[in-house]
C-alpha cells in the first residue's frame, strides 16, 4: 500500500492520505515501511510505457499500530510518513 495513495509526477514524496493511518490503526497488525529508490524512472507518473532501470527495495523496521496509548489513525499516518523520510 503506497500512503500517498498515487505516484507522483516528480518522483518526489508527497503528502501522506489519512487512509493508510486508519487501516494500519484498525487493522492491529505491524506496518513495515518500504523504500522503493528509482521506480519513477522505471515508471513516471504521466508514462504509458516502462522504461528499463534500476531499483532499489529497502525494508525498516516494523511500526506497530497498537500500541497502549492507542494512537489516532492519523498519528499511525504521520509515523509512516516521518519513518519514509529518513530513507
Amino acid at each position: 500500500m503506497f500512503p500517498e495513495g498515487t505516484r507522483s509526477f516528480d518522483g518526489l514524496l508527497t503528502e501522506a492520505k489519512i487512509g493508510i493511518g486508519m487501516i494500519a490503526y484498525n487493522s492491529k497488525v505491524p506496518v513495515i515501511p518500504v523504500y522503493v529508490n528509482g521506480s519513477h524512472e522505471i515508471l513516471p507518473g504521466d508514462a504509458k510505457r516502462v522504461n528499463l532501470e534500476m531499483c532499489f527495495v529497502y525494508f525498516m523496521l516494523p511500526i506497530l499500530t497498537w500500541e497502549p496509548q492507542r494512537q489516532l489513525p492519523i498519528l499511525t499516518t504521520q509515523k509512516v510518513k516521518n519513518k519514509a523520510r529518513f530513507l
